[in-house]
């Protein structure tokens, strides 16, 4: 997981779940400027100077694999209110041992009497945080592929 550990940061580039249960989300790495900019809060406001830290050509993309996913899901960062239950280890992919949302799960689902092992896994990205739980620990696999410039991400910054 050193390469995730590496990024200044991770945006959420796309996700796909097949069949046989296997979960692949890839995202892509954000770099953090060299120039400082103002950031603008209204016509009279601003902060800063901080440091953009934004989607390039040169960011890398990492696919974050998943097998045997029991149940899966994506929150818009925006509209999180936080986790004071969450005991986690690791950094942009966390292992969780109490949350929430596992919490959630074994209440509404009968997912401890039909499976062993399963563990929850929480992947941070600026703008998607992604719930999983699977049977089988994740695989993080450097892609040899360009990001996706056309898509429209959140701008992000970073005092140091």
């Amino acid at each position: 997981m050193s390469i995730l550990k590496s990024a200044d940061t991770w945006f959420f580039e796309k996700a796909s779940f097949g069949l046989d249960g296997s979960l692949v989300i890839e995202i892509v790495e954000g770099i953090q400027s060299e120039e400082k900019e103002l950031v603008e809060i209204d016509d009279n406001n601003s902060l800063g100077p901080y440091y953009p830290v934004k989607v390039t050509e040169n960011s890398s993309i990492v696919a974050v694999k998943f097998s045997g996913v029991l149940t899966y899901s994506t929150t818009n960062e925006s509209y999180d209110i936080g986790d004071d239950q969450l005991i986690k280890k690791g950094k942009y992919l966390f292992e969780c041992t109490n949350s929430r949302y596992l919490n959630n799960i074994k209440n509404s689902t009968s997912i401890d009497g039909l499976a062993e092992n399963y563990k929850h896994y929480f992947l941070w990205t600026e703008d998607y945080l992604i719930d999983v739980i699977a049977t089988e620990s994740p695989i993080i696999e450097k892609l040899n592929k360009s990001a996706d410039m056309s898509i429209e991400r959140t701008i992000t910054y970073n005092a140091k």
